[in-house]
């Protein structure tokens, strides 16, 4: 499964793309315990490392540089026509 896991509390956040093998929520209960941020689950859709690593990326977790933000932008832009079943 690929997951798009963000910030609660601010939409132009980077988005973390990644992959598990079958428990999208144990994957973000990891990452919330390194972030001081809550972060939420934006989609999760059918696909493998194969597909995840088709996203190209994924985005540090720190809002950075202009280049990061438009990233977030696009990946988020994309999320809905996700080519995939969304779980």
């Amino acid at each position: 499964m690929i997951y798009f896991i963000q910030r609660e509390d601010d939409s132009r956040s980077p988005v973390k793309i990644g992959y598990t093998m079958d428990n999208p929520r144990g994957r973000l209960t990891s990452l919330q315990t390194a972030s001081p941020y809550r972060l939420i689950i934006l989609r999760v859709v059918d696909g493998d490392r194969r597909t995840e690593a088709s996203a190209a990326w994924s985005v540090a977790w720190s809002a950075g540089s202009a280049e990061l933000q438009q990233q977030a932008d696009d990946i988020r832009a994309e999320i809905p026509t996700w080519p995939g079943k969304l779980i």
